[in-house]
């Protein structure tokens, strides 16, 4: 296989994470829970945002060569 032991037993033991890089995981574990628990208030979210392109854009079909 592809993967080896380690050459020092422990050598794998203190790998350090970067605060900033802890801060980013426990942020985005949190908004995907929130998203998949209480999906609701991001999808109100999502349709308010769109509703007013429609009437921009209606117009303008058709109108091609």
């Amino acid at each position: 296989m592809w993967m080896k032991n380690p050459e020092v037993e422990g050598q794998y033991d203190r790998i350090t994470v970067p605060l900033p890089m802890r801060f980013a995981l426990v942020v985005s574990v949190g908004l995907i829970l929130y998203v998949g628990i209480l999906p609701s208030g991001t999808l109100e979210f999502a349709r308010a945002s769109i509703e007013g392109l429609g009437t921009f854009g209606g117009g303008l079909l058709g109108q091609g060569p």
